[in-house]
């Protein structure tokens, strides 16, 4: 899906719930608290296509996605130069790519980590009905397999969160823990991946042949 979306040239985003060009000039937080900034599947909607234009509930063109950098930066944590197409998604570290999802919903639990999958360049199966957190864990595992990016642990639960639940992992159960992490870069250092073992040296034989004859 999410390189459907890439692949289109121009993609129209219907903002049901904003009337008109003159509300947005107006007030311009009307446009912010339009449901479509609040959907899971409508990230990828945002991010990936060459070009977004909105339209109004009239149909009416409100302005394209870098034309209203500014407005949708505050709205959603996410940068400017990614909505102006001056960097690309993959450049951004994980940490900061959950914090844009972290405020957004889906119909079906498991679809908060699904509609990421475009978003990180992975692939698994859908099963629906194994919940949101088993369907969080399994995306973070898929990251982890092909990403050194460690920002994958900068989250942190509210208090509220973290005491409903008396034992963590190091991963976090769903993208809202990263609510905060929206300014998180990546290391400037690479981890280094396994461990070497130095093995002291056999002592040399000799043949019999290379021995001192009497």
């Amino acid at each position: 899906m999410f390189q459907w979306h890439r692949s289109a040239e121009v993609w129209y985003a219907y903002l049901a719930d904003v009337d008109n060009l003159d509300d947005l000039v107006q007030d311009r937080s009307r446009f912010g608290e339009s449901k479509w900034f609040t959907r899971g599947w409508t990230l990828q909607e945002l991010v990936a296509p060459t070009n977004v234009i909105f339209l109004s509930r009239g149909r009416v063109t409100l302005g394209t996605r870098a034309e209203l950098a500014d407005h949708i930066a505050r709205r959603t944590g996410i940068p400017r130069q990614i909505l102006e197409g001056n960097a690309t998604v993959g450049s951004m570290s994980v940490a900061s790519k959950m914090a844009w999802a972290s405020g957004r919903v889906t119909t079906r639990p498991e679809d908060l980590a699904y509609c990421l999958l475009g978003l990180f360049d992975v692939h698994m199966p859908l099963l629906y009905g194994e919940g949101e957190e088993k369907a969080f864990m399994r995306l973070q595992a898929e990251i982890l397999k092909i990403s050194e990016d460690e920002t994958i642990l900068a989250w942190r639960a509210e208090k509220h969160e973290a005491a409903s639940k008396p034992y963590w992992g190091l991963l976090a159960t769903s993208p809202r823990p990263f609510r905060g992490s929206h300014d998180v870069v990546r290391p400037q250092f690479k981890a280094r991946i396994g461990f070497r073992v130095d093995q002291p040296r056999a002592p040399h034989l000799h043949s019999s042949s290379s021995l001192p004859r009497r």
